[in-house]
């Protein structure tokens, strides 16, 4: 009977005429109520993504974290950076060198070398950098380019190229100098330059360049960092041990050996038929690829006649502590002084370091030979003098400051 009756009910409401079904009374706003205010509109924020479900683990699995950002690498030192226009790089001619301008600014002085100063021009305007940046000097040992601060990536930006391992890039002393060096071989040479080295390694792994690119051979007249297209790898050559060992022993920038078996200074080897006379801006000079051994202003004649006095004495290593400079022959003291040189005699028994009002300075007899930065420098460049044997400061040029300078034993 009940169930009926529902359905009774149920018939009965649904047969009603649609005018007379039930409708929600309207709510009445009148003229006086106050209107509801709504806070202006802001932009959408990011659009709702539903989370991943969870993945179950086999038991004793652990979950793989997330990868970790890629860390910032500072750099030690500020960058020494230099505006460039790719596009208003341009080579003239000028005193008999050829140079790189950018501009109304002079970028590069690549003397005679005309071929690197061309290469060095088209791999500049290729890479597309606004800025460029040099580690080391006065002469750089290595650059890089930049484009609105980041590293540019490409391929074919110069002939020869060498890989970087960016897994085992780093500075490493050896033999008195400081090396930009991986596992498979040495890359730059800073020379007693701590800093410079540690900012190459840095600016390396900061900007991920892994690669070299050399301008002109078998003397570099230009390297330069960058970032290799991805798929660009060249085959590594591991050297091994002995190779490597190898490597380091030919190295032709050292510190300067003492007899103490430790190192001081620089020194350099150099074939003494390679020492050529060239123009460095407006000034003649004595070098030997980027080493200046004498500046000689506009003294083009003076400057061959001190070539004549290396290449004569058959010369091998240039030597430089602070302020003082000499030349070796197969690890020893020149014993020939040309005729035309200017010499002086000292007695190597008597020199002594000593602070006045030019600051510290080693003398002979109360005579200065050469200046010092500091009281130990002046007790090394003694120790060095003595170990040597030297007993001659000669000098081939007009002046102090326009000549070449080296020692000699002559007693």
């Amino acid at each position: 009977m009940r169930t009926t009756l529902i359905i009774a009910g149920v018939v009965a409401f649904g047969s009603r005429p649609a005018a007379a079904q039930f409708r929600p009374p309207a709510s009445p706003t009148p003229a006086s109520f106050p209107q509801p205010s709504f806070p202006a509109a802001t932009p959408a924020g990011p659009a709702f993504v539903r989370p991943a479900e969870p993945r179950l683990l086999p038991p004793g699995v652990a979950p793989t974290p997330p990868p970790a950002a890629a860390p910032v690498v500072p750099l030690p030192y500020p960058e020494k950076k230099a505006t460039v226009e790719p596009a208003a790089l341009s080579l003239k001619r000028f005193t008999g060198s050829w140079q790189l301008w950018s501009g109304r600014t002079l970028f590069r002085d690549f003397g005679n070398a005309e071929v690197e100063a061309r290469e060095a021009m088209r791999a500049l305007r290729t890479m597309r950098v606004n800025e460029w940046v040099t580690i080391g000097g006065p002469a750089p040992v290595v650059e890089y380019g930049l484009s609105e601060g980041r590293a540019v990536t490409g391929a074919g930006f110069a002939r020869l190229v060498l890989p970087i391992d960016l897994k085992t890039v780093r500075a490493e002393g050896v033999k008195g100098v400081w090396l930009l060096r991986d596992d498979d071989s040495v890359l730059f040479n800073f020379g007693p330059s701590r800093a410079d080295a540690e900012q190459a390694a840095a600016a390396v792994r900061k900007y991920g360049f892994n690669r070299v690119g050399v301008v002109g051979t078998p003397t570099p007249a230009m390297s330069f960092l960058y970032r290799a297209v991805e798929g660009d790898v060249p085959p590594r050559n591991p050297l091994g041990p002995l190779g490597r060992y190898a490597q380091i022993e030919a190295l032709s920038r050292t510190g300067i050996p003492t007899a103490g078996g430790g190192y001081v200074g620089e020194m350099v080897l150099f074939d003494w038929r390679k020492a050529e006379v060239r123009r460095d801006g407006a000034e003649w000079v004595v070098a030997h690829g980027t080493d200046v051994f004498g500046r000689f202003g506009a003294g083009e004649w003076q400057a061959r006649d001190a070539l004549k006095v290396v290449q004569d004495g058959h010369f091998t290593a240039w030597c430089r502590l602070g302020t003082a400079t000499f030349f070796l022959v197969d690890g020893r003291a020149p014993t020939r002084v040309p005729f035309a040189v200017q010499a002086r005699t000292y007695s190597p028994a008597d020199l002594r370091v000593a602070n006045g009002p030019r600051g510290w300075t080693l003398t002979e007899g109360g005579r200065p030979l050469f200046d010092a930065a500091s009281a130990e420098e002046g007790e090394q460049l003694a120790a060095l003098l003595k170990h040597y044997r030297f007993d001659q400061l000669c000098r081939s040029g007009p002046t102090p400051r326009a000549s070449l300078t080296f020692l000699a034993k002559c007693r």
